[in-house]
């Protein structure tokens, strides 16, 4: 829901445009209102000392340009879309926790709001001579009837929890930016994570911010803006907390076809018998499952650990056994398996989708599963031939031997950048991060690209999924020249992280496909790797650098990377991402480049 209170109406100059979301597919959504606020508000002091302070009809801030207007031109969950246009440090800001409704009940109670918000609003902006009649405010006491009302809405049913935060909306500006989604509560940010607008449709969908979602009874807000103070001009379709139908999840939600990270519980699972009665002594290694845990790390699947348990009792058994070291953020505890199925998800950074859990409890399978469908639950039985499964073969390549390696060396990262303070390029820095380009590949180089190629959505320039033979046949094109790149710093190797595709004719050498790995999203490897290209571009005669970017729903986020490293659009008939050679690359020397050839 939003506050439609302040804003106006835009007709649709025809058919509405479609929302590429399905409202038949969702089950309930969460009881959110959003509102117009401000990122630096010290209200109502910065009401006479802020030099931004536009007033609006109320007398508060308008951090909007017109308010949440209906814009009757699109359509999502609601009939109507909600137009916005961001002044300086405007943003969306929402209560959230608790109940939630049916996609019907919450068109409904939307146009109820609706109708009162801007009525009584109307009525406060009344003629002088009967303004000054009123013994009350109507909008001021229906702003404390809504809040109200929306309390008892949320507390009437029971505790709800989303499978996806779904943001749609329509730019209507000209120029890319990041929109920032933000989940807080008083003690401070819980989650944030930011994603690329582009001109046109836009659809992102998250699930690590669900993740992270207080429990019952705490106060939380959600908070939408543009980074950097960007104009943004939006028409907001979908701005929601969702559940999905389980019998007609939308593809996104439905099981991804391979997993990621096995969860394993330990009790009368990885080894017979119960540590907390029988003791460390008393309970024994299943064979079965320890062969089970180093072949699939063999292939590069993650592990982790969820059981009830005494965490000392539990994980000295594991450290005096040998096997410690394969599982990753390690929940022992007694809460809820299917809260520490997201916990270890979130702390991974991957999808629930990707997620399965191996547990000789029926009744702990049947708990994940009906908090978490999309994870896949195995009873012990079937370790025998798990390997064999579809979602379990994928190829064993020398990186995807050293992934769970990767993932440690990250979350030593994680801790010395929190030890390190706030300024992330010092950080960096201080990582000595080296970027090694080469142009030689072998089996595992080419299949290792392939498998970025079709794994990569974001850091992807031109969007395509190229098979290992493509990738094959690239690298052997003598026309073009392809590049693969890995990365290295003090905590550890990152492995193979990017491929590139360079076609150099005359004076221009064009970048036809990029796609990078998320690990090493954000760190200036791209500024790096911009100003190694500019280097190349010399030594051919080139002094203009272009990147073929192609627009996908999802990679903005490169498109923004590129921006940051120095690549504009110069010309709108020409709008391709463009770096000339002279040009400085800003941070360029963050991470050092080593030509391996």
């Amino acid at each position: 829901m939003f506050q439609f209170d302040f804003g106006g109406v835009a007709r649709a100059a025809g058919p509405p445009q479609p929302s590429r979301l399905d409202t038949a597919l969702v089950d309930r959504v969460a009881v959110t209102h959003w509102e117009e606020h401000c990122l630096e508000c010290a209200q109502p002091q910065c009401y006479r000392s802020c030099p931004l302070f536009v007033r609006r009809a109320d007398t508060n801030c308008a951090r909007f340009a017109a308010g949440i207007g209906i814009h009757a031109g699109y359509a999502g969950l609601l009939h109507q879309g909600a137009e916005i246009r961001f002044r300086k440090w405007g943003k969306l800001q929402s209560r959230v926790g608790g109940g939630a409704l049916r996609v019907a009940a919450c068109r409904r109670l939307q146009s109820l709001d609706a109708l009162l918000g801007r009525g009584t609003t109307r009525a406060d902006l009344a003629p002088r001579s009967l303004h000054d009649r009123r013994l009350l405010k109507p909008q001021t006491w229906y702003n404390k009837a809504r809040t109200l009302l929306l309390d008892r809405t949320a507390a009437a049913g029971e505790w709800f929890r989303p499978d996806e935060m779904v943001i749609e909306a329509w730019s209507l500006g000209t120029e890319p930016f990041r929109l920032c989604v933000e989940l807080q509560t008083d003690a401070g940010v819980l989650h944030r994570e930011s994603f690329s607008v582009v001109p046109g449709h836009n659809l992102w969908r998250g699930s690590a911010i669900v993740n992270r979602l207080p429990p019952p009874g705490v106060p939380a807000r959600l908070l939408v803006y543009p980074e950097n103070d960007h104009p943004a001009h939006l028409v907001f379709t979908w701005l929601d907390l969702v559940s999905w139908r389980r019998d007609a999840a939308p593809a996104a939600t439905r099981t991804a076809p391979l997993v990621k990270c096995v969860v394993w519980d330990l009790d009368d699972t990885l080894w017979r018998g119960t540590v907390g009665e029988d003791g460390p002594g008393g309970v024994r290694l299943r064979e079965e499952c320890v062969a089970l845990v180093r072949a699939l790390d063999t292939r590069g699947i993650l592990q982790s650990v969820a059981s009830k348990n005494d965490h000392g009792l539990a994980w000295g058994v594991l450290e005096n056994q040998g096997l410690a070291e394969y599982f990753l953020h390690p929940q022992i505890d007694w809460n809820a398996k299917s809260d520490a199925v997201r916990r270890i998800a979130a702390s991974l950074d991957i999808g629930l989708d990707t997620v399965a859990v191996i547990d000789d409890s029926p009744f702990e399978r049947a708990e994940i599963t009906a908090a978490l469908p999309m994870v896949r639950t195995y009873d012990p039985a079937a370790v025998a031939g798990l390997l064999a499964r579809p979602e379990f073969t994928v190829p064993v390549t020398a990186e995807a031997r050293g992934r769970r390696a990767l993932y440690q060396a990250e979350a030593r990262r994680r801790s010395a950048r929190d030890v390190a303070g706030s300024d992330p390029r010092e950080f960096l820095r201080g990582c000595r991060m080296v970027l090694r380009v080469s142009d030689r590949f072998g089996t595992d180089e080419v299949q290792r690209c392939a498998e970025l190629l079709e794994r990569t959505n974001q850091l992807n320039l031109s969007g395509r999924r190229l098979d290992r033979a493509e990738v094959e046949r690239l690298v052997r094109d003598p026309t073009v020249r392809c590049l693969q790149l890995r990365c290295a710093d003090r905590f550890g190797d990152y492995g193979l992280v990017g491929f590139l595709v360079l076609d150099i004719r005359a004076a221009t050498l064009t970048i036809t496909d990029l796609v990078l790995s998320c690990r090493v999203a954000a760190k200036k490897v791209e500024n790096a790797l911009a100003r190694h290209l500019q280097q190349v571009a010399v030594a051919h005669g080139a002094n203009t650098i272009v990147a073929a970017y192609v627009a996908s729903a999802r990679n903005g986020v490169l498109l923004a990377a590129l921006r940051a490293a120095g690549f504009t659009a110069p010309d709108p008939a020409t709008p391709l991402p463009t770096l000339a050679v002279p040009t400085i690359v800003p941070d360029a020397d963050v991470v050092a480049v080593v030509t391996a050839d």
